[in-house]
């Protein structure tokens, strides 16, 4: 099996909970990058993201806690660790430049001001680049799509800009967890693949499905053997000619015969205890790499899923149509500093 190749093509065999699955709810068709939505669909669209995000981290906030631990990597190359109240003040001031936007929108000659419109950018490049927690790439996704709607879908280069480096910031974690993949399942495969102890086993090398491998060890050898030997003894016989107690007379001597007989006993085979021994030790790290795949396997789908929604939403942004941005300075939208 090319591991390697079935990495590369099985990327969505993620659990039904993971963060694909909720990505696809929650980005659902992308619409409000689209520009045909009207002002009161795409504050619609924005809501029902945010109610999906919020409903999701309360029904999986232990899958996502943990995937949360994942990014060891991304954050190394960060070399900081962002406080996680201000990244939360950058969500809401963000949302503030939304809801104002929304206001004055109901303006027909609405234009974005270049002060909020900066700020928004900045707010963006700030999360894009301290946000670290996977469970809050549907946050990143939604900050794009706020980004998308309050520039008219203007500011695509900069929102496109900012997917790539969030996609090119988790790839590193990406490839590392596709390496461990690799390698725990060849060392599993190869712990599967020894006739020396394993007389056959089915492991489906497609879905890399590891709950469903199966092996059949060799039995166990017998330890006690029985084995015969004989046991001798000696036998007095008859003494020839004649015995007498007369005065004189020399008896002849007795005569001694060694026999022997066979028994049987037991005794441990000592290679059958060695032979057993190091089979059972091998069906442990079996087992061992058993759950090492599954993990390494379960870490690697998560990530490669979370890299394939932002994928399809790079894909998106490429297929919009551009459209010009107009700045221009507005005296009730300059507050934003």
């Amino acid at each position: 099996m090319n591991i390697n190749e079935e990495l590369e093509i099985q990327p969505r065999l993620f659990d039904p909970v993971s963060i694909a699955t909720i990505g696809s709810a929650v980005v659902g068709a992308f619409g409000a990058i689209e520009n045909t939505l009207s002002n009161v669909r795409s504050r619609e669209y924005l809501q029902a993201m945010a109610n999906d995000i919020s409903q999701m981290k309360i029904q999986l906030a232990t899958v996502l806690s943990e995937l949360d631990e994942l990014p060891v990597t991304i954050r190394s190359i960060i070399k900081e660790e962002v406080s996680l109240a201000m990244l939360s003040d950058k969500y809401i001031e963000l949302e503030s430049i939304e809801i104002t936007a929304y206001s004055l929108m109901e303006d027909s000659t609405y234009v974005l001001s270049e002060r909020a419109w900066y700020r928004s950018c900045y707010l963006l490049r700030y999360i894009c680049n301290c946000e670290n927690r996977l469970s809050y790439i549907p946050d990143f996704l939604r900050a794009c799509e706020i980004i998308m709607f309050i520039s008219n879908s203007g500011g695509k280069d900069i929102v496109l800009r900012n997917v790539e480096d969030k996609y090119n910031l988790i790839e590193p974690l990406y490839k590392d967890l596709k390496q461990s993949c690799i390698e725990a399942i060849s060392e599993l495969t190869s712990y599967l693949n020894h006739p020396e102890f394993i007389k056959s086993y089915y492991f489906d090398e497609v879905s890399l499905n590891v709950d469903g491998i199966k092996y059949t060890p060799l039995p166990d050898k017998n330890t006690v053997e029985t084995y015969s030997y004989k046991e001798c003894y000696w036998v007095t016989l008859p003494a020839e000619g004649e015995i007498s107690d007369k005065p004189g007379h020399k008896n002849p001597p007795m005569l001694k015969e060694r026999r022997s007989v066979t028994k049987t006993g037991k005794r441990t085979v000592d290679s059958a205890v060695r032979f057993n021994h190091d089979k059972n030790e091998h069906i442990i790290k079996i087992e061992a790499f058993k759950s090492t795949a599954k993990l390494a396997l379960k870490k690697f789908r998560d990530v490669s899923a979370v890299i394939e929604l932002l994928d399809k939403y790079r894909s998106k942004l490429i297929l919009q149509n551009d459209l010009p941005l107009v700045l221009k300075v507005e005296e009730n939208f300059t507050n934003f500093e």
